[in-house]
């Protein structure tokens, strides 16, 4: 048995907490899209100009946007879809 510490609990509560994210490819190119800094949420795709995609991700998680000639990350939160 493990005992944590104050922060490791909120930091393993945090990791715990998902959210709903949504994202569009706005460019005229292909991209591969994959959730990164959140070890519980595994995700990769391939999406093409114009397309929509939901997904799931941990609260501290990054969208890495890859196209043939670079990569950008964005942070989930930033693409959190809210009730309403």
């Amino acid at each position: 048995m493990s005992i944590l510490t104050a922060s490791e609990k909120a930091t393993a509560f945090k990791s715990d907490r998902k959210i709903l994210c949504f994202y569009i490819n706005t460019t005229s190119q292909v991209q591969v899209i994959r959730i990164t800094n959140s070890p519980k949420f595994n995700f990769e795709r391939v999406i093409f100009p114009g397309q929509r995609e939901m997904f799931d991700a941990g609260l501290e998680g990054f969208l890495e946007v890859c196209t043939k000639t670079n990569s950008s990350f964005i942070p989930c939160q930033q693409l959190s879809v809210t009730e309403g």
